[in-house]
């Protein structure tokens, strides 16, 4: 009887990923090629900005925690104790860039979501470092994201949004600014990140559109958003101020000092707009906010779920459902009004 041939084990192959493993690199230096990487892959700018930040977070940790822990000695459990922390211990706004969005009491435990968006970028790193043959093990498998009510969306209400309209002072140009920003994030539902970083350019005042160029779209997708004619009139306006003002770049939002604005400035304007609207402990004053009220309207006003996703660059239509199911008593209410059986007479 023939013997039936089987292929040696090549054992030389599964030591090849610990060959590669170095005694002698550093964190700092891993994250640093880690960036590289990234950039060489044309990641998103806003991309690049979340992992240098999350990096600084987690690394504050270590340095406070493990103030003499080499890249060789974290582990998964290291890695645990972090999220832990972020959960259970972390102060909320203690470390951000601005100490004046410190709630006066002071907020322990990261939400679920900021903890999965950390998470996620831990996630990345260690699984680029296991590919690369900077670990022996995937540090980061069987790491899981935290569970979070999917379904729990906070949306301003009209009088909420009128409020929040009104305390800008329109005479000054930041209060005129911040006016128009506000005005866009709710006619076009786009991000913030997305929204300073447009051009004159990207401005279409005879189709009465924005261009989101693909690099700076965090989809990485080219897309075009309507804009309805009063905002229009309001960039045009705002246009002209920046030239006023003495702003020579091409973008359409500065800052008082004739600097492009950032995401952590316009987060810190709403706050205090919302404190000033009487908004505070009751709905998140912030440009995601503005998103997902325009969201949450178009629903309700009858737009179709395909084109809201095109607008606000899902790649999918699981978070456009979100906002379908948050909405559902009114389409009950609209049921009751277009349903052919109530149009029906002496039946």
């Amino acid at each position: 009887m023939r013997r039936m041939k089987k292929e040696r084990t090549n054992h030389a192959a599964s030591f090849e990923h610990l060959e590669k493993v170095s005694p002698s690199v550093t964190l700092d230096e891993l994250m640093n090629e880690f960036i590289l990487s990234k950039k060489a892959e044309r990641s998103a700018e806003r991309t690049i900005n979340d992992y240098l930040t999350h990096f600084r977070y987690f690394r504050t940790w270590l340095d406070n925690h493990y103030p003499s822990i080499n890249f060789r000695e974290i582990t998964q459990k290291t890695l645990l104790e972090y999220i832990a922390y972020m959960t259970n211990e972390k102060l909320q706004y203690d470390d951000h860039p601005s100490h004046q969005h410190r709630p006066k009491k002071g907020v322990v435990g990261l939400s679920p979501m900021t903890v999965n968006v950390r998470i996620r970028t831990l996630k990345a790193f260690f699984n680029w470092c296991y590919k690369n043959g900077h670990t022996k093990t995937n540090l980061a498998e069987g790491i899981r994201l935290q569970k979070v009510d999917n379904d729990r969306i906070m949306a301003f209400t009209l009088e909420q949004v009128q409020k929040l309209l009104s305390i800008p002072d329109q005479k000054t140009y930041a209060g005129f600014r911040d006016y128009v920003l506000m005005m866009c994030l709710l006619d076009t539902g786009l991000r913030c990140q997305e929204l300073l970083s447009l051009t004159v350019d990207d401005v279409n005042f005879h189709e009465l559109t924005l261009t989101v160029p693909w690099d700076k779209a965090k989809t990485r997708k080219t897309r075009t958003v309507p804009i309805s004619k009063k905002v229009a009139k309001l960039l045009a306006e705002l246009i002209q101020e920046n030239k006023d003002f003495g702003a020579n770049a091409n973008k359409l939002f500065y800052s008082a000092y004739g600097n492009e604005m950032t995401v952590e400035a316009v987060d810190e304007k709403l706050r205090e707009y919302g404190k000033k609207a009487g908004l505070e402990g009751l709905v998140r004053c912030s440009p995601h906010t503005f998103r997902h009220t325009f969201a949450v309207f178009w629903i309700k006003s009858g737009g179709d779920p395909f084109s809201l996703q095109s607008i606000l660059g899902h790649t999918d239509m699981s978070m456009v459902r979100r906002y379908v199911r948050l909405t559902q008593g009114d389409v009950k209410l609209k049921h009751n009004i277009y349903s052919p059986v109530n149009l029906l007479k002496n039946l």
